[in-house]
């Protein structure tokens, strides 16, 4: 039988190419079988996953994460911190008013405005009133005698609050120069400017006041007048009162207190400063010596008996023309409670909470001339060394700025 290949209708190149496959394909069989074995799958599935953004939680559900693939997440937003300032003595009667009337508020209050701008919070003591009655200790000729009866021009509740300054404490030997009527008028034009105000000379009115700089940090402000109505007790009692208050994360009392021109404390600050943190505050900042005073801690909060003057014109000696302002900075952080709890389990766990913690500042400052400026190196030193020597213990907790 004679076979012609040429004619025949099977072509011998698709069987070639048919076996050609079936020897591929199990060859890819056999090596899917050894990787899959050797858990390449496993390990290429989750690096991809990776890189698309997803990977399995301990439940082996698939979720999002970080991928150099995914799209961006927007920004943390920056850590709060929250500045607040205190400032001593400001008083615009006498030589102050007399060059406000010359060179303004603004020149007057300097670089402080600078400082005030980089805190949420400026508290300050206003020694004296804001009436429409005529100074008493400037003259029609613009000169400034000596006197004590301090009235400022009508316009200090605007300039104050274009500085920066937010409340303002009434709770002084001053603060009744003009009478009920003054008082009055003060607060008017205070309210006006929109300054807060808390305290009074009696002790009698307004002695707290609460104000919220974030929705989750309030301070508690309580004022003190030592030459009024003397009732410490309503002190004590509103220190208790406030620290019962959830909504109150720090509680600051501001009192008017001590004896001029002394660097230390009076027996009787002292036992009030320590009675009143034992009622729940938290610091205590104090003015009227008009110079600085000792800087202490009890039971780990900080006292600060005098801050001395911001603005004054008290040109006699070194102390009464330099003070400090007080910066306080809260940040929040992690705490771990002194309490514990159990899960379901059974487990035991520590509680953890976020709470604000205060770093202190002092700022000096200088009242020359009838207006605040920053002092000089030297000065600072000096400043800063006599702080140091008054206080007789280690204040390293607080931070002295240059």
């Amino acid at each position: 039988m004679n076979l012609n290949l040429k004619n025949d209708k099977f072509d011998t190149r698709v069987l070639y190419h048919i076996l050609q496959g079936i020897v591929l394909s199990l060859i890819f069989v056999a090596l899917v079988i050894f990787l899959s074995r050797m858990g390449f799958f496993a390990n290429a599935s989750e690096y991809l996953g990776q890189q698309i953004g997803l990977q399995k939680d301990e439940a082996g559900n698939l979720v999002t994460t970080d991928s150099p693939y995914a799209e961006p997440k927007a920004p943390e937003p920056p850590e709060k911190i929250i500045k607040v300032l205190f400032t001593g003595d400001m008083m615009f009667d006498r030589g102050v008013r007399s060059q406000v009337n010359v060179n303004g508020f603004e020149k007057i209050i300097g670089p402080a405005s600078t400082t005030f701008s980089m805190h949420d919070l400026v508290i300050a003591n206003l020694e004296g009133t804001i009436t429409n009655y005529p100074s008493k200790l400037v003259l029609e000729n613009n000169k400034a005698i000596p006197g004590f009866q301090f009235t400022f021009r009508t316009d200090t509740a605007e300039a104050l609050k274009t500085a920066g300054v937010d409340i303002v404490s009434l709770a002084n030997n001053h603060s009744m120069d003009f009478g009920r009527d003054g008082e009055k008028q003060t607060r008017s034009y205070l309210d006006k400017a929109g300054v807060g105000f808390f305290g009074s000379y009696y002790n009698d009115q307004n002695i707290s006041t609460t104000t919220c700089i974030t929705d989750d940090f309030c301070i508690g402000l309580v004022a003190w007048n030592e030459f009024g109505y003397a009732n410490d007790e309503s002190i004590t009692s509103e220190i208790k009162r406030l620290s019962m208050v959830s909504e109150i994360d720090y509680i600051v009392v501001y009192p008017h207190w001590g004896v001029e021109y002394q660097s230390q404390p009076s027996t009787r600050q002292r036992q009030l400063a320590q009675s009143w943190i034992d009622s729940g505050a938290d610091i205590i900042v104090g003015h009227h010596p008009h110079i600085v005073q000792r800087i202490e801690m009890y039971q780990g909060k900080p006292i600060f008996y005098s801050l001395g003057n911001t603005l004054f014109d008290q040109y006699f000696s070194f102390n009464t023309t330099h003070g400090i302002m007080l910066s306080i900075e809260f940040k929040k952080e992690k705490q771990v409670s002194a309490f514990s709890a159990q899960d379901e389990s059974g487990e035991v766990f520590n509680i953890e909470s976020e709470v604000y913690v205060p770093k202190f500042s002092i700022i000096p400052f200088t009242s020359v001339g009838s207006r605040i400026n920053t002092p000089t190196a030297s000065s600072t030193e000096k400043l800063f060394k006599y702080v140091r020597d008054i206080s007789m213990e280690d204040l390293r907790w607080l931070r002295f700025e240059e």
